[in-house]
């Protein structure tokens, strides 16, 4: 059954276990953590070159540095997505993020570029990633792990 719930409600009712109309979700938005999130799935809503994407690419862009979170539109993040406390995460955009995450402050998700590793990490559905940790190459997180 398909839920009609988008994927900015379904981030935030991680947060408030409530679903929100949109006036609701903007008033959360003076959170950082959760302002950014809705900066960035406005930002995977529209197709790179078209003007509304073009405007919220560069409005991500100034809140990637207001903000210390340097997580691209490409990434793939599944809903339900939440970050526990806002600076400092950076996440290569070829990553792929299940349903229902949560990554604390201070996380790498980075490429390696050679060796075994080679490659990005995985992560699947209704994972936590702790405070400082760091994932690099083709590391797979999880049980429920993304078909894609």
């Amino acid at each position: 059954m398909q839920s009609n719930h988008t994927s900015i409600q379904k981030d935030f009712y991680r947060e408030s276990g409530n679903w929100l109309s949109p006036l609701q979700i903007w008033a959360k938005c003076i959170n950082p953590n959760l302002h950014f999130i809705y900066i960035l799935r406005k930002t995977q809503h529209y197709r790179k070159n078209s003007v509304l994407g073009m405007f919220w690419r560069l409005v991500l862009r100034h809140h990637q540095i207001k903000y210390g979170f340097q997580i691209y539109p490409e990434t793939q993040i599944g809903e339900g997505f939440y970050l526990g406390h806002w600076g400092n995460v950076v996440i290569n955009p070829k990553a792929k993020i299940g349903k229902n995450c949560n990554i604390a402050q201070g996380v790498s998700i980075a490429q390696a570029n050679r060796g075994k590793n080679e490659g990005v990490s995985v992560i699947g559905d209704e994972v936590w990633i702790g405070p400082n940790a760091v994932l690099v190459g083709k590391i797979s997180i999880g049980s429920k792990l993304l078909k894609k």
